[in-house]
């Protein structure tokens, strides 16, 4: 599959081809082989501590309470804390948090329903609520008709509309890379981080979980392989490697260009095998929150109403608008299906004429 039919679609300046289990030899940033664990700390606090408390009590071991409780994802355990705490404290000396009734846990939501508490996150609470009340004490809510009728209840009078209706137009980033020079580590590193999710349409957290050992790259070609557990990673499906040509028409657009110039300018400033590192001392590794994307989005011109994560709807509209199979699009973006990208992803480009779709196509070639 080629990344060239993504980004052909995206500028016409680089070619991607993904994914491959090939790759070039001879560069001290190799490809390593897949099954990397990777390894998730044990959460101990709050209503987990009382999960894992549950589960010893069923005579489950130690070792394999901890692999139940990584089941869910740290986001989602951290997520899931915030409302059974709140649970706990509606609860507190007046129902039993474990053995609710079903008029208790509708109650609870309707009190984070007057709080002002958005559909999805209700969603969450209420999942949370279900999960933990299935582990300690066996009682399942999930499929409860009266739950799942207030949760119709709130959709229909508080929606979870989407975020954008239309979405910005690539271009205008890429022009402004291609314009502007590397004169700053900082620039560059947002020039990189914003090539990558431009021609892979994925989230952030793949950028920056990317470390040296993950890199194959030579003068033609740059592989980055994908032995770290994303978002969209389940059991027998996981993400392929992600396989960039080279793009000599514009070395200021070619991601085989400038991630080899980031490596070379941060060789003696890195203590850290993360690709991306800080641009101060100490040059460590830094968070999601830091990649910067924002910023280039900012100096480029895009609306300051898209986030960081606008970026993989940019890149996967415009790629399908010019005609880009959808399954090279799905698998390079990492989801199980066209309805995903169908749902959440496929927006009309906003500023979008007929000189820029040339332009786009271009790219490809």
């Amino acid at each position: 599959m080629a990344c060239t039919d993504m980004v052909a679609d995206i500028n016409t300046t680089y070619c991607c081809t993904m994914p491959s289990t090939s790759a070039p030899s001879g560069h001290p940033y190799v490809v390593p082989s897949t099954g990397k664990e990777t390894p998730i700390k044990k959460d101990e606090a709050g209503a987990f501590s009382l999960i894992r408390k549950a589960l010893e009590d069923r005579g489950i071991s130690n070792e394999a309470q901890q692999i139940i409780i990584n089941s869910w994802r740290r986001t989602t355990r951290k997520q899931y804390q915030t409302y059974l705490k709140q649970w706990f404290h509606f609860c507190e000396g007046k129902h039993d948090p474990f053995k609710p009734l079903v008029a208790t846990v509708i109650a609870f939501l309707s009190h984070l329903y007057s709080k002002g508490i958005t559909y999805s996150a209700i969603g969450i609470a209420r999942s949370a609520i279900c999960e933990f009340d299935k582990i300690t004490s066996n009682v399942d809510l999930s499929n409860n008709n009266l739950i799942s009728r207030f949760m119709k209840g709130v959709f229909n009078t508080r929606p979870a509309l989407p975020r954008y209706k239309e979405i910005w137009d690539v271009r205008t980033v890429l022009d402004f890379l291609s314009k502007t020079e590397n004169d700053t580590l900082l620039f560059l590193a947002g020039k990189l981080s914003m090539l990558f999710l431009l021609l892979s349409a994925q989230r952030c957290q793949t950028l920056h979980l990317i470390c040296l050992e993950d890199i194959n790259i030579s003068d033609e070609r740059l592989i980055i392989n994908t032995s770290h557990l994303l978002k969209t990673s389940k059991p027998g499906r996981h993400q392929t490697p992600f396989l960039f040509d080279s793009f000599k028409s514009d070395k200021r657009l070619c991601i085989v260009s400038v991630i080899s110039e980031y490596l070379q300018r941060t060789k003696d400033l890195r203590n850290t095998n993360k690709l991306l590192i800080s641009t101060v001392k100490p040059h460590g590794a830094v968070s999601k929150q830091t990649i910067w994307i924002k910023l280039i989005m900012h100096r480029a011109g895009v609306h300051k109403s898209f986030k960081p994560h606008s970026t993989r709807a940019a890149a996967s509209s415009i790629t399908h608008m010019r005609g880009v199979p959808l399954q090279t699009i799905i698998e390079s973006a990492g989801w199980s299906n066209a309805k995903t990208f169908a749902k959440y992803y496929d927006k009309p480009v906003s500023n979008t004429n007929g000189k820029s779709m040339q332009a786009i196509i271009d790219i490809a070639n």
